[in-house]
């Protein structure tokens, strides 16, 4: 596929001509909201409920129940709490006791990587590989790794300079390209 990257002795750039472009379908991990392929960013000033947020959007597809109304793939989530675990741990059982006591193809990791370090970021497309494996053992495939926060997982690094987000974004590039 196009947007995969590869590496620089193998990449081969395709054509495409004018005559052949066709609209793509677009599968979607939340109908409407969110694609199953890419990946994404939510922002927010502090204490805005971001964790919330991503936390019931990876639960809501992990056990295919509609979120906001809008209907979601069932497919394996995994949530990587580099920030706060034990909260995370808190939400997670109250999730399960509220919704559903049932989101088998739901992982949690509890170690904040570091995505401006390559080496760190093969460690963790490892563990998501092996977590891709199991859910395939399941029925079902990894559609959604959430990183929580990016700010955790870039110790050292500013959010803000492109020289460190270019470092992040292809990791997290490579991350996708494995998984």
């Amino acid at each position: 596929e196009s947007h995969r990257t590869a590496s620089a002795s193998t990449e081969k750039f395709q054509l495409e001509w004018f005559e052949d472009i066709q609209p793509s379908e677009t599968a979607w991990l939340v109908k409407g909201v969110m694609p199953s392929e890419g990946y994404g960013f939510l922002v927010g000033p502090s204490g805005t409920l971001k964790t919330f947020l991503a936390l019931d959007i990876a639960l809501s597809i992990a056990s295919g129940r509609q979120l906001f109304a809008k209907r979601t793939s069932c497919a394996g989530a995994v949530y990587v709490a580099a920030e706060a675990p034990p909260g995370v741990r808190r939400r997670v059982a109250a999730w399960r006791q509220e919704y559903s006591p049932d989101a088998a193809h739901f992982a949690m990791i509890e170690r904040a990587p570091n995505l401006t370090d390559r080496t760190s970021a093969q460690r963790l497309s490892a563990a998501l590989i092996e977590a891709s494996a199991r859910m395939r053992g399941r029925g079902t495939h990894l559609g959604l790794v959430v990183i929580d926060t990016l700010a955790t997982s870039m110790p050292g690094g500013d959010e803000n300079s492109g020289a460190d987000m270019s470092r992040v974004l292809s990791n997290i590039q490579m991350i996708a390209a494995e998984t």
